[in-house]
């Protein structure tokens, strides 16, 4: 869930109204009905995750605790989670020894657990040395292990255009070459 959009394997749906909230608290898996717990579902899960405005809050993911527990296990608080309601939870087969495409990775950050891949593409955390100058509609390339942003025109003139070029490494270090021979 994200925001008015649900989605469930390859289904969306989207609610008309984007933003909501409620007095009771959120059941997985059932709903609850004036803080009662009323209809459950039999499902197979392979995960679940809610987002608040854009912000992953829960990712959980089918496990069994070291007690032999079955739950929910919450990626990003680092939390389990035993069913809480009517019924239990049934383990699948275990998947330890088959091999699976990776949906999402986490790494933790300042205590938090942060996605580091999600959807087939990396996602990268951290601070870089920012281009020499501000500028618009610069050249950009890679040669071998590095990226190149070179000319265009400067921010604060749109007509004026730029000798700089800029060049990051692979370890995203900025170094600073010789400048175009003609700004362009």
């Amino acid at each position: 869930m994200n925001k008015n959009i649900t989605t469930i394997g390859k289904y969306t749906a989207t609610n008309t109204s984007n933003s909501f909230s409620s007095g009771y608290n959120m059941y997985l898996f059932g709903s609850n009905f004036m803080g009662s717990f009323y209809e459950g579902i039999s499902a197979k899960i392979w995960s679940m995750s809610i987002y608040d405005n854009d912000n992953l809050v829960r990712d959980y993911v089918p496990c069994i605790n070291p007690s032999g527990a079955i739950g929910m296990y919450d990626m990003v608080s680092g939390s389990f989670f035993a069913n809480a309601g009517s019924g239990v939870f049934v383990a699948g087969p275990s998947l330890t020894s088959v091999a699976h495409k990776i949906r999402r990775g986490y790494v933790g950050i300042g205590g938090v657990a942060r996605p580091v891949w999600s959807n087939g593409e990396l996602i990268y955390y951290g601070t870089i040395t920012p281009l020499s100058s501000a500028r618009l509609d610069a050249a950009a390339d890679t040669v071998g292990d590095y990226a190149l942003f070179a000319g265009g025109r400067t921010k604060d003139n749109s007509v004026s255009t730029t000798k700089t070029v800029d060049v990051y490494n692979r370890s995203l270090t900025h170094l600073s070459p010789m400048e175009l021979g003609t700004a362009r």
